[in-house]
């Protein structure tokens, strides 16, 4: 790799299709270009703004299946990391849960959980127990998140 600044650095790939060892490849390099080598518990939080009714509201407020599906098997074969969990709280009045299985993630951690290299697990942000983490921001210095989250060696954003 070049001397390239990687703290400004965007890793952008054409993926025509949503295939998902096309897609677990095209996550693998990102991991690799990036230099990302997680280990212990990885926290995984998709963006899922609104999934209801797709087939009238669309697929387009929240993080594709299929590339989310990719993303945890390519974390979860990664040397070291020995859970992984998906976690996200949805837009004001509107389950988690509900977003979850419309937007087909229930299923697709599933299908993982039968090739994944180390157990894949589900949550809501919404409806776990909440841990104060110290930020030292100047507002406020603690916040209080996900237990999960908080304990979690790594967090992976996933876009939408």
């Amino acid at each position: 790799m070049s001397s390239v600044d990687i703290q400004n650095t965007v890793f952008i790939k054409r993926c025509e299709e949503y295939d998902p060892e096309m897609l677990q490849a095209v996550v693998a390099e990102g991991m690799s270009y990036y230099n990302y080598r997680p280990e212990g518990n990885i926290m995984v939080k998709p963006n899922v703004v609104f999934a209801y009714n797709t087939k009238v509201f669309g697929q387009m407020a929240y993080t594709p299946t299929p590339f989310l599906g990719a993303s945890l098997l390519a974390l979860s074969k990664s040397p070291g990391v020995q859970r992984v969990d998906i976690g996200e709280n949805c837009a004001i009045g509107f389950p988690t849960r509900l977003c979850y299985k419309n937007a087909g993630y229930y299923d697709e951690v599933k299908k993982v959980r039968k090739t994944a290299g180390c157990p894949v697990g589900i949550f809501c942000m919404d409806e776990e127990p909440r841990e104060s983490v110290f930020v030292g921001g100047v507002v406020h210095d603690n916040l209080r998140i996900s237990r999960k989250m908080a304990r979690a060696d790594s967090k992976v954003y996933l876009p939408k």
